[in-house]
């Protein structure tokens, strides 16, 4: 997991003037998300730039591997929250 400052930092250096990007992106999906919409909101403050806020469910499908030679795999689909 990358530290909240340096995640921070890096949005701040890719928008600043010297920088090379007028919009960024930030995705967060899961159990990411809370941390996705603070950091949003920490640029948001810092920056004075505007916020574009999309949220969505998307389907994911984990490929289950057993440890047991004897069972089969298993594929187990379920839907995850995301925000861009």
């Amino acid at each position: 997991k990358t530290n909240f400052k340096a995640q921070l930092e890096r949005c701040m250096k890719l928008i600043s003037s010297n920088g090379n990007y007028r919009e960024i992106t930030i995705h967060g999906m899961g159990s990411a998300l809370e941390r996705t919409i603070n950091l949003a909101l920490q640029f948001q403050l810092k920056t004075n730039c505007q916020l574009n806020t999309k949220i969505a469910s998307i389907e994911v499908t984990d490929h289950l591997i057993p440890l047991l030679d004897d069972l089969e795999p298993m594929n187990d689909t379920r839907w995850v929250s995301t925000i861009h």
